[in-house]
Order: C-alpha cells, then structure tokens, then sequence
C-alpha cells in the first residue's frame, strides 16, 4: 500500500471536510458532492482535474424547497436526489427541483408505503444509494411501530427499503440483526451500514465484524467472516433498562470496537473496511476523543476473503469520509487549512495474492 496526496485549493464558501457527500463519475472524471450545511448548498469538485467547479444552490421554500437535507445522491452532475423528511426531490446543478414525491406522510402517493408501520430512513452522515439500472433508491426500513427500546424491533427481517421510482412503490430487502444479537440491547452500536455493488446489496453492522451480501437476482444473501486479528469483535450489551439513556449509549460506543461501513472498490475489485479498536479496559471514556481510537483497515478480495487487515497510526483520520475512485481509496485528510484534502490508498495485490484472486474468480 502507498499513499498520495490530493489537495485542492478552497474559499471560505467551502469546507475543508463533507461529513454528507457523494461521488458520480462522468466525462472520465471522479466529481465529489458535499453539502455545506452553512449555506445549505451541494459543492461539486473534480477530484481528477483537482479542482473545485460548482456550487448547486438549495431553497428552504417556494416551488424549489427543500427545506432540510437529511441524505442525498448523486445520479449525475446534472441530476442530484435529496431527501428531505416528508419528502425526495430531483434537483438540477441550478438547484431547480425537476421532480418530487412525498415520504413518511399517510397521504404519501407511494404504494406500499404505511407511515403508521416505518419511515423510508437513514442514519445521519450516511447516504441513500440510487440505483440507475433500477430506477430505485435505498435506505432502511425505520420501524414507527417498535422504538429502539422495543425488543421487536430487533426480530425484523428486513431492515433496508427501496422506493422504485418506476412503480412508484416501496419494496422491502432482506436484512436482518445478526442472530445472536437480537435479544440483547447495544445501544448506539447496533446501527447498520449499508452499500452497494451492482445488483449486491452488502450491509452490515457497528458491533459485529461479519460482511452480508444479498444478491438481487439469486434472492439469497451470503454472510463473510470479518473477524480482526487485533481488537474485540463484539460490543457488550447494555442492560435494557438502560436502553433510553443517551449518554450512557455515547459513552458505551466509544468504549466499544466499532465496525464502520464496506466500501467496494470496482477498479480494483477490492472492497475495504476500516473499524476503530475499543479503548483499555481500564481506561476512563472521558480522558479520549473518539479520533483517538486506534484505527485499522482491513482488505477483502473479490470472494470477500481478508487478504490484509493493518492499523493506520499515522493521523487522526475521519474514515467515514472515505469512497472508491479510479486511483485508489480516498480519505479525507482535513488540514484545517484553505484546502479539501485527501490521503489516496492505492492497494497493490502480491504475487500469491494475485493467484489467489485469479483462482476465486475462475
């Protein structure tokens, strides 16, 4: 593995990091999409051309509203899908809304969709994935039934949702809590991540090292071992009585090992996790950040086997902002300085690992 450098001169209308972003690539270019939450805009960038391009402007009100910005995803430079509560706008790079439908509402016009039963979600900072090939975009199936207190919750069977925007319906995927977690309270760490590779839903979840990819064509999901060598594997549960107190789930996450999400890397048909080892067990949470948990990331081939698993040690790095492009894996970098900045991972396969990703694939 090496590692390079991408820097790219910003403004003070800019931000140095996008905790909420997305990538398109078009005309042989990587774009990266970043909400600027001070001035409620999409700031687009040309990762490959190192360079800042546009700004896609965003009205609170009036015909182009779009009063909040939980989750977005680019479809192309010119078409970005925003979700707001109660709703999901197309907007063009002038910010002028092409098309809307209505979520969450009991007056909702999309099929299957009971408001009462669960909310089309997603957890903060993460994004909803649009499938072109589809039509479709994804997100979790949020129950308003069972709260997160509510043991039931944790029984459901499928926790990720899609809105087909052809049918103008919602559709259920298979995902389920791993099995010998559903009786027992993690708190914050239950959270479920998700992601996508052509018609494979991959998913998994904070306090468990396992990898589950659903094949929309074979109606089947495969679970992969992702166990680390180097940190626990599992959270502890947390009393059910304690279910509802917020500081005590804060604290009980940053004690724990936290698995974050998949990220596939087509170009090199590689997929990376990177998780953050628990803190001592003597240690007391209020001496440490959470940037202070010992980084690693681990690498699978194209089977999803680990080939690799190292700790990053050399800079608090904000990990989650990390995404696949054609020159490696990037992660944001923030210098607090007047640049975006990212650490490009380029991954470079053995010899044995070679054979061994040949032999998976034939």
């Amino acid at each position: 593995m090496t590692v390079d450098t991408l820097s790219i001169p910003i403004t003070e209308k800019q931000h140095f990091i996008y905790p909420q972003f997305g990538t398109v690539n078009e005309n042989d270019s990587l774009y990266l999409f970043g909400y600027n939450v001070h001035r409620h805009t999409i700031d687009v960038f040309n990762l490959t051309g190192k360079k800042y391009t546009s700004t896609i402007p965003l009205e609170r009100q009036g015909p182009n509203g779009i009063p909040e910005l939980i989750s977005f995803a680019p479809a192309s430079l010119d078409s970005v899908y925003i979700m707001s509560t109660y709703q999901i706008s197309l907007v063009n790079q002038l910010g002028t809304v092409k098309d809307k439908v209505m979520i969450n509402l009991p007056t909702s016009p999309i099929k299957s969709h009971n408001s009462d039963e669960a909310f089309f979600w997603i957890e903060k900072n993460e994004s909803i994935h649009y499938s072109k090939k589809h039509n479709t975009l994804y997100g979790l199936y949020h129950s308003m039934e069972y709260d997160m207190c509510d043991k039931r919750r944790y029984k459901e069977e499928e926790l990720i949702s899609g809105i087909d925007l052809n049918k103008n319906q919602m559709l259920r995927l298979p995902a389920a809590y791993p099995i010998d977690k559903r009786n027992d309270s993690y708190g914050f760490a239950s959270s479920l991540y998700m992601s996508w590779d052509g018609d494979s839903l991959i998913y998994n979840f904070r306090h468990d090292p396992n990898i589950y990819i659903y094949d929309l064509n074979r109606d089947k999901t495969d679970i992969f071992d992702g166990r680390s060598r180097y940190t626990k594997n599992s959270a502890n549960p947390i009393n059910w009585s304690q279910c509802d107190d917020v500081s005590l789930k804060m604290d009980h996450s940053m004690i724990s090992v936290n698995f974050e999400r998949i990220i596939r890397d087509p170009y090199r048909k590689l997929s990376y996790r990177f998780h953050r080892k628990e803190l001592p067990e003597n240690g007391n949470v209020q001496d440490y950040i959470f940037s202070d948990k010992k980084l690693f990331i681990s690498i699978f081939d194209n089977g999803m086997a680990k080939t690799g698993e190292m700790i990053i040690d050399s800079r608090p790095y904000p990990s989650h902002v990390s995404f696949a492009g054609k020159d490696g894996l990037y992660v944001s970098a923030p210098s607090g300085e007047n640049t975006l900045s990212f650490h490009v991972f380029k991954v470079y396969l053995t010899e044995g690992d070679r054979n061994q990703y040949e032999f998976i694939n034939n």
